[in-house]
């Protein structure tokens, strides 16, 4: 998404695209949170839905671990690999 507002700055020659880069940057976000306010009142009106927060944010780099970590979980199980298959020893 960063890339596309800077694409959209050179392409309208702004001279000084740091300053303008920020501001389009920081007006994407409030969009953004907007957007998700705006999803989260409806829901709550519409569909009578109480505000469930969620209550652990997992950071990208957590995201990528679980996901590699699940990948390998299921490459172990199909191919029915055991402890001594990987060199793990049990006591």
């Amino acid at each position: 998404m960063w890339d596309i507002a800077f694409v959209i700055l050179q392409r309208q020659n702004v001279s000084d695209t740091s300053e303008t880069y920020v501001h389009l940057l920081q007006q994407t976000a409030v969009t953004a949170l907007a957007r998700k306010l705006a999803i989260i009142v409806w829901n709550m009106i519409n569909k009578n839905q109480n505000y469930n927060p969620p209550t652990q944010y997992l950071f990208i780099d957590e995201k990528r671990k679980l996901e590699i970590v699940n990948r390998i979980k299921k490459q172990i199980n199909k191919f029915d690999l055991t402890n001594q298959d990987l060199g793990f020893v049990t006591i």
